[in-house]
């Protein structure tokens, strides 16, 4: 016993410790062949998590955020918000920060950071944030940015969060807060920005059914602004689901055209196979054609076609006029000659809205209704979102020539960038009065001119007058056009 004791602490055991960094695993076993074998079996679990390494999918780089001239506020919170995932994602350290921040700039803006201060990416992250807000951001007095949020509304067609969203980014640049007036607290400013947020959601939801039901509610008073917006939203869909289901197609109107429609000679024992396999001749040609037919919402003809195809075509084109509403071919609940025939029916929870009415040959409307923003699926007629127009940056500047040559007094203003709608072809240069002002300009600048101008549904535009500009962009190349 002493012996094998004597053995087991003179002969040391090999051991073969692992060459992967951070492993400190050790192959240790009294012959040296398995200590190998153990040793291999271990490395063959590093080269399999290294070959799941391999495969795994590159991730698509994260792009980096831009900011340019002439931007608010509210454009100014999100810039720093999207660069401080970019700096988190990139895990660019804070000697790199400032270089990979002065890239964000667009060039105008970051020229005229070098122009102010040549050593301004040298002085830090923190220094260049400073001026870049400096030179891009547009101060705008704090009373005005709250005027413009008091008034704040929900546009038609936009969601309800949407709307949340902007109400709030434009409601931490008012700086709604006021000073603790007790004793107990010196010098605090309490922030009241929730419950002005809360209001403004409340009085600016566009449907007026919404709001009233919303305003109905016992503990509305408790509610966070969160919560109003799921209410709401909860509301918008039910809303859309139910708009959508009696408004598909022309289901609605062909109902109330049915019920006041005379009855026909088909028995109700003839089933709507047997109407389909009804067939006649043509008044005109005597070509035997199909009198019914099923259109593609599933409807049929209620009076029997009289003409084919082809004589009806050549007799609409000889006298269009003289065409019988019997004889017509075009489905109910189609767009004939540029006129909606609508699937809208009247909303009997509104009181003195006027009812659609029918005479037979047509349909007539006592009052005008709006419509909201539809498109056309295989369901029917639907509700959708407008979605806005694409925007490009440019720079505006004036010349002198241009008004020497028009014997016009010359404004002479500072480069701008401004963000304007791209022309489809079917647009006006115009200019709002608001962005007008903004850029610099004065009434006084306006030329005198006779235009008259109108929007696409013929209300009249009031033209103040004109200006001359030069535009200039930047393509994605880098040229300058």
């Amino acid at each position: 016993m002493s012996y094998t004791a004597y053995r087991c602490h003179s002969v040391k055991m090999p051991e073969i410790p692992c060459q992967f960094t951070g492993c400190s695993f050790k192959s240790v076993n009294e012959s040296e062949q398995i200590a190998i074998v153990m040793f291999n079996s271990h490395m063959m679990v590093h080269q399999a998590s290294g070959g799941r390494n391999n495969h795994q999918q590159k991730l698509p780089p994260i792009p980096r955020p831009e900011v340019h001239q002439e931007i608010n506020d509210e454009d100014w919170a999100s810039f720093l918000a999207e660069w401080e995932h970019y700096k988190r994602c990139g895990e660019i350290s804070n000697e790199q920060a400032a270089d990979h921040l002065y890239m964000c700039c667009d060039k105008p803006l970051a020229r005229l950071l070098v122009r102010e201060d040549p050593a301004i990416v040298s002085k830090g992250e923190e220094q260049l944030k400073a001026a870049i807000r400096r030179l891009a951001v547009i101060k705008i007095a704090t009373s005005v940015r709250r005027t413009s949020l008091l008034t704040a509304k929900q546009k038609h067609g936009e969601p309800y969060r949407e709307f949340y969203a902007n109400v709030k980014a434009s409601a931490l640049t008012c700086n709604f807060t006021v000073r603790c007036t007790h004793t107990c607290c010196t010098d605090k400013m309490i922030d009241y920005t929730a419950c002005v947020v809360k209001d403004i959601l409340i009085a600016g939801i566009a449907d007026s059914d919404i709001r009233k039901e919303l305003l109905s509610i016992p503990d509305l008073d408790d509610k966070t602004d969160k919560e109003i917006v799921e209410l709401v939203e909860a509301k918008e869909m039910a809303l859309k689901a139910w708009n959508g289901k009696t408004t598909s197609g022309a289901a609605g109107l062909s109902n109330y055209q049915r019920r006041n429609q005379k009855p026909t000679d088909m028995t109700i024992e003839e089933t709507l196979k047997d109407k389909l396999a009804k067939k006649g001749k043509c008044n005109s040609c005597a070509k035997e054609i199909s009198i019914y037919r099923r259109f593609p919402s599933g409807k049929i003809n209620r009076l029997p076609f009289k003409l084919c195809p082809t004589c009806y075509r050549d007799k609409k084109t000889l006298n269009s006029s003289s065409i019988s509403t019997e004889e017509s071919l075009i489905e109910p609940g189609s767009a004939v000659s540029g006129f909606f025939i609508g699937a809208l029916e009247p909303d009997q929870s509104q009181p003195g809205q006027d009812q659609f009415t029918t005479d037979g040959a047509g349909i007539s409307c006592l009052n005008s209704v709006v419509l909201s923003h539809q498109i056309f699926t295989h369901e029917g007629w639907q509700a959708a979102n407008n979605q806005a127009h694409p925007k490009v940056r440019v720079r505006i500047s004036t010349s002198e020539s241009d008004y020497r040559k028009f014997e016009m007094p010359f404004p002479k203003i500072q480069p701008k960038h401004i963000d304007v709608v791209t022309d489809t072809g079917a647009q006006s240069c115009l200019w709002s009065k608001e962005q007008f002002t903004r850029c610099g300009f004065h009434s006084t600048d306006l030329i005198p001119v006779r235009h008259s101008m109108k929007a696409a549904n013929k209300s009249p535009i009031c033209i103040d007058g004109a200006i001359f500009l030069r535009l200039s962009g930047t393509t994605k190349n880098g040229c300058e056009v």
